[in-house]
């Protein structure tokens, strides 16, 4: 993806953000709550003002980005919401893959509704059980 620093401005890469603009003096910042380093750049994609957030766990580990076109959202709050989205994503796959959420091949919609009630019904049985047997 190309970033543009201004308007109608020559683009640049991500990679190249990270290198060229930013080091441990100019923009990088320590996160002690989310034990991380990130980086804050407010730039444009096709004229459109977007907030990007690099993030990485470690020095040795590779940058990870967050886009958001919510240009005042501060970095703790988007590495919330992110982790929040993360988790229902993980949850699905789950059901999708383990439980055959989406699976169900009647063609009367309330029995999708029960389908899908009874395996997030399943997911929470064996996560708790899970939870209980794994400590």
């Amino acid at each position: 993806m190309w970033f543009s620093f201004e308007k109608n401005e020559d683009k640049i890469s991500s990679k190249a953000i990270i290198s060229k603009r930013f080091s441990k003096a100019k923009g990088m910042k320590y996160s002690q709550k989310h034990r991380c380093n990130y980086i804050v750049v407010d730039t444009f994609i096709d004229n459109i003002a977007v907030r990007l957030f690099y993030v990485r766990s470690s020095k040795r580990a590779p940058w990870c980005g967050m886009l958001s076109t919510h240009t005042e959202l501060d970095f703790h709050k988007a590495y919330e919401i992110y982790a929040i989205h993360w988790s229902i994503e993980v949850i699905l796959k789950d059901c999708k893959q383990n439980l055959r959420l989406g699976k169900c091949q009647s063609r009367d919609f309330s029995a999708h509704i029960d389908h899908s009630s009874i395996v997030f019904l399943q997911y929470n049985i064996l996560s708790t059980a899970r939870r209980l047997y794994n400590y």
